[in-house]
């Protein structure tokens, strides 16, 4: 998402950071809330409900996203998907922690902590894979639909597409394109600004089927309340 705000929009790294408060905050709020209710509601219950609150938001981000990145329904996606990750980060560790012996509770963080960097630097590469699958597919087939690129050209633009798939700037895609007859060109950048949008589309969808799948997984998490009360 961060690469999309960047190369689509070009914003630079701080205007980004605004872009995510919407998802920020509600992860911290909801992170603090989550831990409360950690006194009154076992974990599974709260991870549960994080899942479904997260798959709304991606829904919802999937659904309203646009090349723009605004409007009121893509904002409450944002601060779903916030609200549902900071209940879901704010049990875990307590959860697994919670199933090991006193004298392992070292050893044990140490390697959630290394497993949740592992997890992420594979999630990041799954996801950028997924979002390129999704660009290459969307400009595969508006190429092959396009009345403008000259149907002589469309295999070697198609062929070059599949071999050499990333994300670009309007601008850096003008810099490619500045032999291309004008009205071909303005194609692919339609094409292009099209792609991206459903490339980051393809990557929401991808989070839904993770967290569908962590969804059926949490059935079988223990049912107890970790924190007493009185505590």
């Amino acid at each position: 998402m961060a690469l999309f705000f960047q190369v689509a929009l070009g914003l630079n790294a701080i205007q980004t950071g605004f872009l995510y408060l919407p998802l920020s905050l509600p992860l911290l709020i909801a992170s603090l809330a989550a831990s409360r209710l950690s006194s009154r509601m076992a974990p599974k219950i709260i991870i549960q409900a994080g899942l479904l609150i997260l798959i709304a938001g991606l829904f919802l981000s999937s659904a309203t996203i646009n090349i723009e990145v605004r409007g009121p329904g893509l904002m409450t996606g944002f601060a779903l998907i916030g609200t549902g990750w900071g209940l879901i980060a704010s049990q875990v560790m307590n959860l697994v922690l919670s199933q090991v012996l006193p004298e392992r509770t070292s050893e044990t963080a140490a390697l959630m902590s290394a497993s949740q960097n592992l997890g992420m630097s594979l999630r990041t590469a799954l996801m950028g894979s997924i979002v390129i699958a999704g660009l290459v597919a969307g400009a595969t087939a508006l190429m092959d639909e396009s009345t403008v690129i000259p149907e002589d050209l469309k295999p070697a633009v198609i062929s070059s597409v599949e071999e050499n798939a990333q994300f670009l700037s309007d601008e850096e895609l003008q810099a490619v394109l500045q032999d291309a007859p004008p009205e071909v060109s303005q194609e692919i950048l339609r094409i292009n600004e099209n792609v991206r949008i459903e490339g980051i589309k393809t990557s929401l969808w991808g989070l839904v089927i993770f967290a569908v799948v962590g969804l059926i997984v949490s059935i079988f998490l223990p049912p107890e309340i970790l924190v007493s009360k009185k505590e």
